[in-house]
């Protein structure tokens, strides 16, 4: 839910920032990131607010909604930040990142084997002939979603089974880069865990 509201948040700053750049005015480059300390109360807040709530059902609606079943001999990650999203446009100022930003993509694991994938709708106009069916998704395409659920989780990736060679793969190619997502990778049978530099990594 919080990470809902912050990509609700960041959509409404990337909106004006749009409007601004319309008029010829230089927008500022805005992040939005919710303190830990407002946490709890925002969380408590959303809960109740049902016009946030409509507002995320109405721009979630909006979108594609496709099944990828997974046929590959990989399963499917899942983490403690499961709602991944992908912005297929880029902006040197925008993030592209809201949940209703042109060409986003938001995938969410429902199973080792299943997952929905809501796709922008003016974007990818021609994903329409998928909506609502299930479509197989198998090699690069596992590949692409379990990278994304990497790429967008802070501390957990989990799996259903010992399968963490391509999250281990992304922390060492983001070290060698020394992006954000550079952590050190500690696993275990079901999950692995991203750590900050510093920690020691098995």
């Amino acid at each position: 839910m919080l990470e809902l509201r912050e990509a609700v948040m960041q959509a409404i700053a990337d909106t004006e920032a749009e409007n601004a750049q319309m008029t010829g005015e230089e927008p500022p480059e805005i992040a939005v990131k919710i303190r830990d300390k407002f946490k709890s109360a925002i969380h408590a807040q959303s809960m109740f607010d049902p016009n946030l709530m409509g507002a995320i059902s109405e721009a979630l609606d909006r979108h594609i909604w496709v099944i990828g079943h997974n046929i590959s001999g990989h399963t499917l990650y899942t983490s403690g930040h499961p709602v991944a999203r992908h912005a297929h446009m880029w902006n040197p100022v925008l993030s592209m990142s809201g949940i209703d930003s042109p060409g986003i993509e938001i995938a969410f694991p429902l199973t080792p084997t299943y997952l929905l994938s809501m796709l922008h709708r003016e974007t990818f106009k021609a994903a329409e002939i998928a909506e609502n069916t299930v479509l197989e998704i198998a090699g690069d395409n596992v590949s692409y979603y379990n990278e994304i659920q990497v790429s967008s989780s802070h501390r957990q990736v989990y799996c259903s089974h010992d399968d963490f060679d391509l999250a281990a793969e992304i922390c060492r190619n983001a070290r060698s880069f020394g992006t954000q997502k550079g952590q050190r990778c500690r696993s275990t049978t079901a999950a692995v865990y991203l750590e900050p530099h510093g920690h020691n990594s098995c």
